[in-house]
C-alpha cells in the first residue's frame, strides 16, 4: 500500500468527492457525516480536507499500532481520520444492513421474475440468454473487424510489424530487444499467416466479454485452441447492458503469437514439446 499511495492525489480525490457530496439534495445525505463535516459548501470542503491532512495513518506504524487497539481507544483518539471512522461508522453499518435486506427481498421475487421472462421469450419463440453462474459457458460466434466510432476501418487481425510501429522504448510500448530483433528479421518460425503475411498478434470476434473471462480459450469450429481472450474494445463497453453486434468486439491474444514468443524470443523449447505445440 505504501508504494502505491499517493497523499497528494488522495488530497485531490477528497476535495472532490466530497465536494460533489454536498452538492446533493439533503434527503440523499447523511446526518452523522454533515455533522463531521461541518457545514454544505465548499469552505466547510476545504476545512474538511485540511483536517485531514493532520492524520498519522499515512504511517506504516501508525496503522498497525491501531491494528491492536480497542473501541474505547478508537473513541478516544485525537486523529481526524480515526474520528471520521467514529463518527460515521453507525450510519455506514445501518447502510450495509438495509442493502442486505433489499438484496434478501429481490432473491424473494427473481425466481417469480425470471421464470416470466422466460415464459415470455418461450411465447415469443425466443430463449433466455444463458446464466452462467457457476456453470462452464459457452458462446458462440465469429472472427470479424468493425468500423470505429471514428469511422475508420479495424482489421480482424493485428501482426508483429505493428508492435514495431508503436515502439516508443517507454511503457507500456517497450518490448524487449530480441522481439524487436526477430521481427525486424522476419523471423517468423513458420507461424506466419500468408493472408496477413505476418505472425497474427491479438484479433477480433463478436463474441461477448465481461469481467472475469479474461484467460477463457478461445476455440475454432473443430474444438483446437486459436487464442485466449483478455478484453473487449472500447466501443463495447456498452454491451454490459445491450449487446450490439455490430460494434461488440472481443480481443483475443493469436496462439500462434504466444508460440512464436516461446520460439524466437524467449525460447521454450521443453514447454513447447511437452504441449506438443512446435511450429506445424
Amino acid at each position: 500500500m505504501d508504494r502505491r499511495y499517493v497523499p497528494a492525489m488522495d488530497r485531490q480525490f477528497q476535495q472532490y468527492w466530497l465536494n460533489e457530496y454536498v452538492q446533493l439534495p439533503a434527503a440523499q445525505r447523511l446526518p452523522a457525516f454533515d455533522t463531521w463535516i461541518g457545514g454544505s459548501d465548499a469552505k466547510a470542503v476545504a476545512a474538511t480536507v485540511s483536517r485531514l491532512d493532520g492524520s498519522k495513518l499515512g504511517n506504516l506504524d501508525e496503522r498497525l499500532k491501531w491494528l491492536k487497539a480497542d473501541k474505547a481507544a478508537f473513541e478516544a483518539s485525537t486523529d481526524p481520520a480515526i474520528q471520521y471512522a467514529v463518527a460515521v461508522m453507525p450510519a455506514l453499518l445501518e447502510l450495509e444492513h438495509q442493502r442486505k435486506l433489499r438484496i434478501g427481498e429481490e432473491l424473494v421475487a427473481r425466481p417469480l421474475f425470471l421464470q416470466a421472462i422466460a415464459d415470455y421469450k418461450k411465447s415469443q419463440g425466443g430463449f433466455v440468454y444463458p446464466d452462467a453462474n457457476l456453470s462452464l459457458r459457452i458462446t458462440f460466434g465469429n472472427v470479424k473487424g468493425y468500423t470505429g466510432l471514428d469511422g475508420k476501418p479495424q482489421p480482424a487481425f493485428t501482426d508483429l510489424e505493428g508492435i514495431v510501429a508503436k515502439e516508443t522504448g517507454a511503457d507500456p510500448f517497450d518490448s524487449p530487444k530480441a522481439l524487436l530483433d526477430a521481427v525486424k528479421a522476419k523471423r517468423y518460425g513458420g507461424f506466419e499467416d500468408k493472408r496477413i503475411g505476418s505472425v497474427p498478434v491479438n484479433f477480433l470476434s463478436d463474441l461477448d466479454i465481461t469481467g472475469g473471462n479474461s484467460g477463457s480459450p478461445v476455440l475454432d469450429a473443430h474444438g483446437r485452441l486459436v487464442g485466449l481472450a483478455f478484453d473487449g474494445i472500447w466501443e463495447s463497453v456498452a454491451s454490459n447492458w445491450v449487446f450490439d453486434p455490430v460494434m461488440t468486439r472481443m480481443i483475443s491474444v493469436d496462439e500462434r503469437y504466444m508460440r512464436w514468443i516461446m520460439q524466437e524470443v524467449a525460447p521454450a523449447p521443453q514447454l513447447l514439446k511437452e504441449m506438443d505445440a512446435a511450429s506445424k
